[in-house]
Formats: structure tokens, sequence, C-alpha cells
């Protein structure tokens, strides 16, 4: 279980569904806390064991209210590293929508970075899992490719990288399969009033025959006498 990311989430536009979110896999950050755990037992050894033995012409009472303020200190600045460290390394995720993938990059407490590519520029996305840790923990990165320059998109950490680069893929064939029905849509209805129309027949009238306007010769002849 990870825990929540204490950034606020990518706003994608209200048309947008978030279909994946990526955080890193916790494996990045479990040695900055055991290194924590280690240095402040060590230090701790150190400061109560050694000072009495430095000051010796101070009560042991004096050594080790010294010693508790030296270490209170070495504390909260151990404890300031680590959350600094926490924020950062889960500030930096993934979010795909259904057109679009998000990223927020931070790199420290002050400088964050948020980068969005179109599911329709993206070429490939590549999983790679190197090295024994990797495969026994199941993690690794993922790199999105693009066409004309080098992708700024690579995810270190990545839990499962292979389903995440799958379910990527599988958003972009989905974005190009519904511009393909749509161009296809376009085609049919405009193809009909692409193609001439034939001209409707003009109303015309014959004329009348000249024969039928021409008087007989017969009707201007007078009437035969019996």
């Amino acid at each position: 279980m990870y825990p929540t990311n204490p950034t606020a989430p990518v706003t994608n536009p209200p048309t947008e569904q978030v279909l994946l979110t990526i955080k890193r896999h916790p494996i990045g950050i479990l040695g900055i806390y055991l290194a924590s755990v280690v240095m402040l037992i060590a230090v701790a050894a150190g400061v109560f064991g050694l000072l009495p033995k430095v000051f010796t012409s101070y009560s042991s009472g004096q050594v080790y209210a010294i010693a508790s303020i030296v270490y209170l200190v070495f504390v909260l600045i151990v404890l300031a590293f680590v959350y600094i460290a926490h924020i950062v390394y889960w500030s930096n995720i993934w979010q795909l929508s259904a057109e679009s993938l998000n990223q927020v990059t931070r790199t420290s407490l002050f400088d964050q970075q948020t980068s969005h590519l179109s599911l329709g520029n993206m070429q490939d996305v590549t999983a790679a899992q190197d090295g024994i840790l990797q495969q026994m923990f199941n993690y690794g990165s993922l790199r999105v490719e693009t066409a004309g320059e080098r992708s700024k998109f690579v995810f270190l950490y990545c839990p499962d990288p292979n389903k995440c680069a799958q379910q990527i893929l599988s958003a972009k064939e989905a974005i190009e399969q519904a511009r393909m029905n749509n161009n296809g849509l376009n085609t049919v209805y405009s193809a009909p009033y692409n193609q001439p129309q034939p001209l409707a027949p003009a109303n015309i009238k014959t004329p009348p025959s000249t024969e039928s306007l021409a008087p007989s010769i017969t009707d201007n002849l007078p009437p035969t006498q019996p």
C-alpha cells in the first residue's frame, strides 16, 4: 500500500477520465529510511559513549545533558532530511487519462514540473527491469517515446512496469480506433454531397407545329354547287 501523494493531483479537463495513476515503488525510498535509522543509532552510540570519555573534567550529569542536546539537534536534522526526501519521492507520479499522459516531476522541495503528452503523439512505451532486485520486487522503469525529439517522459521505480506499459498502449489504441471510426463516419456522410448532382429536366414547352398554324387551302375554296 502506497502513501497518499502529498501534492495536489494533476488536474485534467472535465471531459477526461483518469484511467491510471502510477506512483513509485516503496523500495526506492526504503534505503533512505534504513540509512537514517542506522545513522541515528550510530550517532547515539558515539555521542553517549565518547563524550563522557572526552569531557572528563565535567560531571556525568553535565556530559549527558550536553550529549542529549547534541543528539536532539542531530535527530531534528535527520528527520527534516527524511521528510523532504519523502515529499520529493512520492510527488513523482504519472497520470493516464483517456486522451493524454500527465507527468509530475519533482527534484527538490521547491522544484516541480508538470508535463502533458497527447496519446496521439506517442510512438511507443518501453518497460525495463534490470537486475535481480527489480525482478524479485517487480519494479523497473518506463520510457515513452515520441516522434521528433527524445522524450522527457521517463518514470523510475515503477511498480509492475509491464502492466503499466500495456495499459498505456491500450489507451493509445483506443484513441486511434476512435479517430478511425470518426473519419469513417465523416467520409460516409460527406460523400453524397461531394458527388455532382444531375440537373433537373427543364420545363420547355414545345412550339406549335407550322402545319397547324398554316391555313388549309381547302378552307378558302367556295363550296361546290350540286
